[in-house]
């Protein structure tokens, strides 16, 4: 069994995921329709740089999933069936909002060219 393999058999959380975010030149966004995803979820804080201007950035939460993510998109914990069609439309009504992600990576897997770990990192909650 490859490292692929396993990493895959422990993404066994459900979440909702909604992207290709556009700007709707009002200040808010547009998503493609919500799609179920698997997932390994991980509220934690952890600081991360998005890249080579040496911005650091606070996280909520690190999520591994099992496809490509866009940044900005955005990710909730739970059941697309759990959603109502106004929440499917529009995550921003979701209580709490489902956060968007800030940082998207994949890392190859070890001795493989065609295996990636995909994760992606999740903005803080605003109080």
């Amino acid at each position: 069994m490859s490292l692929g393999s396993i990493i895959r058999k422990n993404l066994v959380q459900d979440a909702v995921y909604w992207g290709n975010p556009t700007n709707k030149g009002s200040g808010g966004q547009t998503f493609s329709a919500p799609v179920a995803i698997k997932c390994r979820w991980e509220d934690k804080n952890q600081l991360f740089n998005t890249g080579g201007e040496r911005l650091v950035i606070s996280s909520r939460a690190l999520v591994y999933v099992d496809r490509d993510v866009d940044e900005q998109g955005k990710l909730w914990l739970g059941l697309l069936a759990d959603l109502s069609e106004a929440q499917k439309a529009d995550p921003d009504l979701l209580e709490g909002a489902a956060p968007s992600i800030k940082k998207f990576e994949k890392i190859p897997v070890l001795h493989s060219t065609t295996e990636f770990v995909k994760v992606a990192w999740l903005t803080p909650l605003l109080t």
